[in-house]
């Protein structure tokens, strides 16, 4: 990463708040209505909804675990500000897709789809790290957080006027062109100035050896995680 002017990193700072902000409050203030769009949507009893509703929250997650690697490493060689504009924009037309599904099938290959574009946060939150300085990073990240969980605590209240004023269905639409908001505002408000750092072979083994020492410690990390989200 480039050098960058300190009134530069301030207004990526602010465009990337407000980004988390809205891609939070988007994201909480559809899916809780999943399982009831299902309903609306079908004919199925409620254990079918249940069912149908479990394997569309995870469909989305069963891809973000296959094809997040892949987008880290096209992040390393091209740059956080494309992933952003990927997220966003590949998100906010599938949930727009969704608001048109007519049965469940739709939904759940629409979920499979919402899951290559899934990532927004950890990627802002990639290229805001990779701008700041060592000392000052850990106070930004924890900024930074506080968009997206404001924005995690308005959504389903949001939503829930919008379903009431409206329908789920209207909500899904709105949540889709919120998205492509944070897209605009990703793609005119956020600068990077991304420098690709090339490395030897050499170079590479001997990074590798060295981060495997926190084999271990990812791993308990990433379980612990995992058994979070589970619960």
């Amino acid at each position: 990463m480039g050098q960058i002017k300190s009134e530069q990193r301030i207004r990526n700072f602010k465009m990337a708040w407000i980004g988390t902000f809205m891609a939070g409050m988007a994201f909480s203030e559809a899916m809780p209505f999943l399982a009831l769009y299902i309903m609306q949507i079908s004919h199925f009893n409620q254990a079918q909804v249940s069912f149908y509703a479990g394997i569309s929250y995870a469909a989305s997650y069963l891809v973000v675990i296959l094809v997040s690697p892949i987008w880290g490493k096209i992040a390393d060689q091209h740059g956080r500000k494309p992933m952003l504009l990927r997220t966003a924009a590949g998100m906010g037309i599938v949930i727009i897709l969704l608001s048109c599904v007519t049965n469940i099938w739709q939904i759940i290959i629409l979920r499979l789809c919402q899951g290559l574009f899934d990532g927004y946060t950890p990627s802002v939150i990639a290229l805001i790290a990779a701008e700041t300085p060592l000392e000052e990073r850990s106070v930004v990240i924890s900024k930074l957080s506080t968009g997206y969980i404001i924005g995690g605590l308005m959504g389903p209240l949001i939503g829930g006027v919008l379903a009431t004023i409206f329908s789920i269905r209207m909500t899904f639409f709105i949540t889709g062109i919120i998205l492509l908001c944070v897209a605009f505002i990703s793609f005119y408000g956020i600068q990077e100035n991304f420098q690709k750092i090339n490395t030897s072979p050499t170079e590479k083994l001997a990074s590798s050896k060295k981060e495997s020492v926190w084999t271990v410690p990812i791993l308990i990390l990433l379980s612990a995680t995992m058994l979070i989200q589970f619960v």
